[in-house]
């Protein structure tokens, strides 16, 4: 696991076509994740294929999103996501992360789910793919409940 400020690194998961495709809203050609990193609450985690990246939205609350390729998906980001999170609460002292998942995107559903993170909310409607609006799920997971 590595820290990294690079908005280049960012960049390419972001607009990577196995990502981009799953992450970006109607009318968004090219995510520009530069800005992100100017923050030092940001901390953005890079390893061979794929990153997570955390955004503070409170005193110890953090937004969590995981980019990896799509034929490293499973184990590998799995056990990066692990390391990442135990960091963010050990390290970081977190006491909650928060992901959205649009609801299309089952894997992701999934995926938040086996690290524990538990659904708190939906957003209806907000999220507009292919002209066809989606609810985003919320989930949460606090540093008490992970293991």
């Amino acid at each position: 696991m590595i820290r990294c400020k690079d908005p280049a690194i960012l960049n390419y998961f972001l607009n990577h076509k196995d990502i981009y495709n799953n992450i970006a809203p109607d009318g968004i050609e090219y995510i520009d994740g530069s800005t992100l990193l100017a923050s030092p609450d940001t901390y953005f985690f890079t390893f061979p294929h794929g990153s997570l990246l955390f955004l503070k939205c409170g005193d110890t609350i953090f937004k969590g999103d995981c980019y990896f390729l799509s034929r490293k998906r499973g184990t590998e980001a799995k056990n990066a996501a692990k390391a990442c999170i135990e960091y963010m609460f050990s390290v970081i002292k977190a006491d909650r992360i928060i992901a959205e998942v649009p609801d299309f995107n089952k894997a992701s559903k999934y995926f938040v789910s086996s690290l524990g993170f538990k659904r708190i909310n939906t957003l209806e409607n907000a999220w507009l793919k292919n002209g066809i609006s989606y609810d985003v799920i919320v989930y949460e997971l606090g540093d008490d409940k992970y293991s």
